[in-house]
C-alpha cells in the first residue's frame, strides 16, 4: 500500500470492456507499468505478474483501483485459500464471478502495450519529418513481425502434418488361412527312427529281439545263479548225509 502511492496515471485507453491504464513511478522516467482491467468480469492483469505469483494484488493493481474510485476489492482478487471456506467444498468460480469466454487477458495486455507505444510515436510525430521517420520505421517493424509470424505459422503447420503422418498406422487385410478340411501337410525334416534297446538296431524292439533269448540262456548272471543253485543242492545233500 505504501508503494502504491508512488505511481501516477500516465494514460488510460478504453476499448469496449478492456481498459488499459499505464502508470509511471514518481521521480523516475524509465519505470512504467501497464494494467489491463476488464469491466465485464472485473479481472485485472498486470505486467509484473505479481498477483498470479504471490496471490496478493500488486501495487499497480491497487493504483488502478484507486484511479477508478473502487471502494471494494472485487472477487477476482480474493483467492479461495485466503478465505474461511478454504477447506470446505470447492465452489465454482463462475458461480459468483462469470467469466466471458471471448476475452483473453494476456493478448489484451499485449495489444494495449503495443497500442501505447504507437500512441507515443503518433504524439511525437508532430511535424512532417518526424511523421515520415516514424512511419518508415513502423512499416519496417510491421513487415518484420508479419514475416516472422508467417514463418512461425508455416513451421507449425508443417510440424503438425509430419506428426500426423508419423502417427498414421497402415492397417492391412489379415492373412487368409484355411482352418477346416485342409490336407495333411507332409512332415518336414528327417523322420525319427526307433531302435531296439538291446541291440540298437532298427526294425524291431526289445520284445522281438533275437538277442534277448540268447542273453537269457548265456548270460553270466544266469550261469552264476545256476552254479550257486547246484552248490546249494550239493551242500544240502552233504548235510542230509551227516544226519
Amino acid at each position: 500500500m505504501k508503494r502504491e502511492g508512488k505511481y501516477m496515471v500516465r494514460s488510460t485507453i478504453e476499448e469496449g470492456d478492456i481498459v488499459t491504464t499505464k502508470f509511471r513511478k514518481y521521480g523516475t522516467t524509465n519505470v512504467s507499468r501497464s494494467v489491463i482491467f476488464n469491466t465485464a468480469t472485473e479481472e485485472f492483469y498486470c505486467e509484473c505478474e505479481g498477483f498470479p505469483t504471490n496471490g496478493i494484488p500488486c501495487r499497480h493493481i491497487l493504483a488502478t483501483m484507486k484511479s477508478r474510485n473502487m471502494n471494494k476489492i472485487p472477487n477476482s482478487l480474493i483467492l479461495r485459500r485466503w478465505t474461511a471456506q478454504a477447506k470446505t467444498e470447492e465452489e465454482s468460480r463462475e458461480s459468483y464471478n462469470p467469466k466471458c469466454k471471448y476475452t483473453c487477458t494476456v493478448e489484451s495486455a499485449r495489444f494495449g502495450h503495443i497500442h501505447n507505444q504507437g500512441a507515443e510515436i503518433a504524439y511525437s510525430a508532430k511535424n512532417e519529418g518526424m511523421f515520415r521517420l516514424g512511419n518508415t520505421h513502423m512499416e519496417k517493424v510491421v513487415n518484420i513481425v508479419r514475416t516472422v509470424w508467417q514463418e512461425y505459422t508455416d513451421d507449425a503447420k508443417k510440424k503438425t502434418t509430419e506428426a500426423a503422418k508419423e502417427t498414421e498406422i497402415d492397417i492391412r487385410n489379415p492373412v487368409f488361412t484355411k482352418t477346416k478340411r485342409t490336407s495333411n501337410c507332409p512332415a518336414i525334416g528327417r523322420k525319427t527312427v526307433r531302435r531296439c534297446s538291446i541291440c540298437n538296431k532298427e526294425g524291431h524292439n526289445k520284445t522281438t529281439c533275437l538277442r534277448r533269448e540268447t542273453n537269457t540262456v548265456d548270460s553270466p548272471d544266469l550261469s552264476l545263479n545256476l552254479e550257486d543253485l547246484s552248490n546249494n543242492t550239493i551242500r544240502l545233500d552233504e548235510e542230509t548225509d551227516t544226519w
